[in-house]
């Protein structure tokens, strides 16, 4: 029915929209790589901020911390152990994904938004 993963999200879009009651605010993102895996889509909800097409741009690796916070609320330490890098790439990536509205700062501890 769907030919590319882009034609999917713009279907689904409303759908997740109306059911999560937040008009607007969801942002469907095709062929992000999660650790090992490539779904068919990832759902980000948040507030609107304007930062649609920032997000958009994360990186693999911004994907792999999002995955860890999904996980549970971690703090960088644990995040840079667990991916085999710099507690100070962490925190910057941590920091970037703060300010276009995909994690949540949470004093020494992060979380996915």
């Amino acid at each position: 029915m769907f030919s590319l993963e882009s034609e999917l999200c713009s279907a689904l879009k409303p759908a997740f929209d109306k059911a999560l009651g937040r008009a607007g605010t969801t942002r469907l993102l095709a062929q992000v790589q999660v650790g090992m895996v490539i779904p068919d889509f990832v759902a980000v909800w948040g507030a609107n901020n304007g930062s649609e097409h920032r997000s958009r741009q994360i990186s693999d690796y911004d994907a792999w911390i999002l995955a860890e916070l999904l996980k549970a609320r971690l703090r960088p330490t644990t995040i840079a152990r667990r991916l085999y890098s710099r507690v100070e790439k962490v925190q910057k990536r941590l920091t970037r994904l703060a300010a276009i509205g995909l994690v949540k700062p949470g004093g020494d501890s992060a979380h996915s938004g």
